[in-house]
């Protein structure tokens, strides 16, 4: 399940369970199985405390100003039951009718600002997601700022524009004091590359299965990712061919 789709239904797999409970003993209830993550997920949820701030809490203000503009809050009901609502502009909307961008990172916003401590490790499945390119970069300068802060973090990623802005930190790292001043927009984020490694995983099928391949980091040549690159490179030639195509149409 997807970090948007436990967020969203915490609240009604916990309330059936309740209700299930309750019949226990007066007939057969057979519980749900849940996965162990979003068991962990859920109750973590049912658990947190909206007042507890770990170290990461100064980052966590970064990644809700520059990328979600707005704030993941914690708003209890009647019942205390925690409700996690987006308020921006002092607005505040349901997760289900915020942006798709907001649910999905809403639950690391909230390990990050109550649960994740230095020297643990974190683990973000596809931190772009849904996210426009522009905010991708940016999400790129939070995760080096989470590696800074002492939290070995694990990432697995398709962006393009994730991974060069990536590779961008880590050639900032290796300038001169002088030389990173030439870069306003990177400041503050270092990522050296000793702290990187780089992975591409890719589908054989003799054997079947996949193949683990180490890519070289450097601050000299950032991130080299081929899978993406060819990609990219794919789409501009087909783009020069086509045009060229059309020009001399007959």
């Amino acid at each position: 399940m997807a970090r948007s789709g436990g967020l969203q239904s915490h609240r009604v797999i916990a309330s059936s369970l309740v209700r299930r409970s309750r019949r226990a003993g007066l007939e057969e209830v057979s519980i749900p199985t849940l996965s162990g993550l979003l068991t962990d997920f859920i109750s973590h949820l049912l658990t947190l405390d909206a007042d507890s701030k770990t170290d990461l809490s100064t980052v966590v203000d970064e990644l809700e100003r520059e990328v979600l503009t707005g704030q993941v809050v914690v708003s209890p009901d009647f019942t205390d039951y925690p409700e996690f609502v987006y308020r921006k502009n002092g607005v505040e909307y349901p997760m289900a009718g915020a942006s798709s961008m907001v649910p999905e990172l809403a639950p690391v916003v909230m390990l990050l600002r109550s649960m994740v401590e230095r020297g643990e490790t974190l683990i973000i499945e596809e931190p772009e997601s849904h996210l426009h390119p522009d905010s991708q970069r940016k999400m790129a300068h939070i995760v080096a700022k989470i590696v800074g802060m002492g939290v070995r973090t694990i990432v697995t990623t398709h962006s393009d524009y994730f991974l060069e802005e990536l590779g961008n930190i880590v050639t900032y790292s290796g300038l001169s004091k002088g030389r990173k001043a030439e870069f306003p927009s990177l400041k503050d984020s270092d990522l050296a590359e000793k702290d990187v490694g780089l992975y591409l995983f890719e589908p054989r099928s003799r054997p079947v299965g996949t193949h683990v391949r180490s890519i070289p980091v450097s601050a000299a040549l950032g991130l080299q990712h081929p899978d993406t690159t060819e990609v990219a490179e794919q789409l501009y030639d087909d783009m020069v061919r086509l045009r060229d195509a059309l020009g001399s149409n007959s």
